[in-house]
């Protein structure tokens, strides 16, 4: 587990996952409510950048529109399971921010990987 150790050293940021459960309510109604399934797992928060052409947006044929989007991946102890679904607070630098599961988790031998997006609500 060595290998392990030396990459979760460059690992700076933590994480909390949270899930969405049933539960049978005193009324006897089955209820949802969120829970804490891990809570301060180090890991790592990459962002990757992209721009691409935008053809709809063309004003004419030399003067093209671009549009820019941003992709989060997420990097995990490959111990934990992460399931579908889940909403993953993310530390980042000191500022916490909410992301939802988008992914399924790319498992390698010493981390997992999983790609998120901006949370919205839970669905």
């Amino acid at each position: 587990m060595v290998e392990t150790d030396v990459l979760q050293m460059l690992w700076k940021d933590t994480c909390t996952v949270k899930i969405l459960e049933e539960y049978l309510a005193e009324n006897r109604s089955t209820q949802k409510r969120e829970t804490v399934l891990y809570s301060n797992i180090p890991c790592k928060l990459s962002f990757y950048n992209s721009m691409s052409a935008n053809p709809d947006s063309r004003k004419n044929k030399t003067d093209v529109a671009f549009q820019t989007s941003q992709m989060v991946k997420l990097f995990l102890p490959p111990e934990y399971r992460i399931p579908n679904g889940s909403r993953i607070e993310v530390t980042h630098r000191g500022v916490t921010t909410l992301y939802g599961f988008s992914s399924q988790p790319e498992l390698f031998t010493n981390h997992q990987e999983i790609l998120l997006e901006k949370w919205e609500k839970w669905v």
